[in-house]
């Protein structure tokens, strides 16, 4: 049996796509089609295998003799009969090459890292999830970096076909749930009603004693409105006039137009509602120890100073996947923090059951520990 060792360099240049067949076709071809027209010569077994058929000696041969990397999809089926004799050959091939990153693997499918086959327990798989083009960027620097010969000529023929394979391929649709990661927030059921003040002073003094609340609210028609029982904001701030109580308007009727005295109208109502459930968020991050700042373009968002979360903080996206996340460190000379920049919005419409917020996380740069207004700001 011939040694790996002796096949030339040139003789490698072969990427074998392992995978579950036929289960995983479509991820196999796609991403072979992708590989050809980055100039890569790659080999991938898309023939649904017939009785008495048996295509291992073919396979066998292009792990042996040609193949320089072996990319492994990683869904449930990885453990088939077929795909376990391709890893325990290549894992054999990568020991004899003295290439501890001959097999890469790529994670296709909600699989934890503890089912791994034996053979990439200990490698860090790419991520094709949420969707396939999620692993190209870090699996084309991968092949870079490892010197994977390609050509810059294309190889048309190949293209052609594996594309017009592809399309035939999306003609069977299958339907199936999926779990939804998102950055919106719902605001949960229960909504308190919209309270709305008089005062039994003068303007004045209710301007006063607002000056001194620390709790959401607005002025609208000489009236003081918030989300709060009344105990509550008259315990707010210091000793002030006597409120007294105006309105009790349910939260869904006065967002969906059905009872907005006193607004304006139902677009009046629902601003003025937006208003104050983004004052509340702003209010919770502050109570949570995150700071206040001010980008360029006039929005604002909150970041985590320095102390605030040591280490790294873990999101759990469920079915298995977990992120690990610092929110502050050090670029060079400035600080850089983890910044949320939330869109508070009255949507779907008509509401139905959500008023969500919008959470985007942006980075804000300072030569400061603390990030000041006006700094630049990804």
């Amino acid at each position: 049996m011939a040694d790996p060792n002796a096949i030339t360099a040139a003789q490698r240049q072969t990427i074998l796509i392992t995978h579950a067949n036929a289960e995983d076709n479509d991820v196999a071809r796609w991403l072979a089609a992708r590989l050809v027209m980055a100039g890569y010569h790659t080999w991938v077994d898309l023939r649904s295998l017939k009785g008495g058929q048996d295509f291992w000696d073919e396979i066998e041969n292009e792990l042996r003799h040609r193949v320089i990397k072996q990319i492994v999809l990683i869904s449930p089926h990885i453990r088939k009969p077929g795909v376990k004799k391709e890893l325990a050959l290549g894992d054999a091939i990568g020991r004899q090459l003295n290439d501890p990153d001959f097999m890469i693997p790529i994670r296709i499918a909600p699989v934890p890292h503890s089912e791994f086959p034996p053979e990439l327990l200990r490698r860090n798989a790419i991520e094709a999830q949420p969707s396939w083009s999620a692993c190209l960027p870090l699996l084309l620097e991968t092949l870079q970096d490892a010197g994977v010969p390609r050509s810059t000529s294309g190889r048309g023929d190949l293209v052609a076909n594996i594309v017009a394979a592809q399309e035939a391929a999306r003609r069977a649709i299958v339907r199936s749930p999926e779990k939804l990661v998102s950055n919106w927030f719902d605001l949960a059921p229960g909504r308190p009603n919209l309270r709305m003040f008089g005062s039994k002073g003068t303007p004045g003094q209710l301007d006063a004693w607002l000056d001194t609340v620390r709790l959401p609210f607005i002025r609208h028609s000489g009236l003081v409105a918030t989300f709060c029982d009344p105990a509550t904001f008259a315990a707010a701030g210091s000793r002030g006039p006597t409120l007294v109580d105006r309105f009790n308007l349910p939260f869904d009727s006065l967002v969906r137009g059905r009872d907005d005295t006193p607004f304006v109208n139902r677009a009046d109502a629902r601003r003025n509602v937006t208003n104050l459930v983004r004052q509340h968020w702003d209010l919770a991050l502050e109570r949570r120890g995150l700071k206040i700042f001010e980008f360029a373009a006039g929005k604002t968002g909150w970041y985590f100073p320095d102390g605030l979360i040591d280490g790294s903080v873990t999101a759990d996206l469920g079915d298995g996947l977990r992120v690990d996340r610092i929110l502050s460190g050090k670029f060079k000379e400035r600080r850089w923090h983890l910044c949320l920049v939330a869109r508070t919005r009255l949507w779907p419409d008509p509401l139905s059951a959500s008023m969500p917020t919008s959470l985007s996380p942006r980075t804000a740069r300072s030569s400061q520990a603390r990030p000041r207004t006006g700094c630049a700001a990804d």
